[in-house]
């Protein structure tokens, strides 16, 4: 089982708005996943996308095959960028402007991904 990995970092956007995009191509196969992002009207959507692509001619450089499943996906908050804005009476507040890095991981093997909303438990009484 081999698997390529690849980063973006310091991506301005918030991480819960990027979790929205990742958490949708989690443990599909590549090719479906791109076609997914292209027409997502989310902004993640692009450099998500951009990221895949980037994955996928890296696993082709390293011969892995065409048939690729994202196996893993991180989306991990970056460190914000702290900026002022200006109020009345001579007074001011702090903005931050959030970043996002993103792992993803693709290999040739498809791998169980665990779901905890499908994993109800039926209770007997």
């Amino acid at each position: 089982m081999a698997h390529v990995t690849v980063r973006l970092h310091f991506l301005r956007q918030a991480t819960r708005k990027v979790r929205l995009v990742t958490d949708l191509i989690r443990g599909r196969a590549a090719d479906l996943a791109i076609n997914q992002l292209a027409f997502l009207p989310k902004r993640a959507a692009l450099p998500v996308a951009k990221l895949l692509k980037s994955g996928v001619a890296a696993a082709k450089e390293r011969g892995l095959g065409d048939d690729l499943w994202i196996s893993q996906v991180l989306t991990d908050q970056g460190p914000a960028l702290k900026r002022r804005l200006i109020n009345s009476r001579g007074r001011s507040s702090q903005l931050k402007k959030f970043t996002t890095h993103i792992v993803l991981t693709l290999s040739d093997v498809k791998q169980k991904t665990r779901n905890p909303k499908h994993q109800i438990r039926n209770k007997s009484k």
